[in-house]
């Protein structure tokens, strides 16, 4: 395996984890600062593993932050998540075929028929 594959495969596991609590949180109700600060956590890996992208990411959630007055910490703990898995899914599942093609790039010349 090499390492985008390797890459891939983390960031898909952390990107399950994090939304899968951060619907618990939202059905759930329930006000816990442990499942805050994990989910936090969980960005702030989803945010180093897609880190290209994520900045773009990291300057939504700046602007929400200034603008509409939402914590990322606490209220925009939904805003933050949600725009990170976007960012992640579109580096990893569309532009990583730019970065990588699958194939060569060149077609082969084969001289030794002629």
């Amino acid at each position: 395996m090499n390492i985008k594959t390797n890459l891939k495969r983390i960031w898909s596991a952390v990107a399950v984890l994090a939304l899968a609590l951060l619907i618990y949180r939202w059905f759930g109700e329930i006000e816990s600062t442990n499942l805050l600060n994990t989910i936090l956590a969980l960005n702030v890996g989803l945010f180093i593993l897609a880190l290209p992208c994520s900045l773009f990411g990291a300057a939504v959630v700046f602007a929400a932050w200034y603008f509409l007055e939402m914590n990322p910490a606490t209220d925009g703990i939904y805003l933050s998540t949600i725009v990170l898995l976007i960012l992640g899914a579109l580096q990893w599942f569309w532009l990583i075929r730019f970065y990588y093609p699958p194939e060569t790039p060149f077609q082969k010349l084969n001289l030794t028929e002629a």
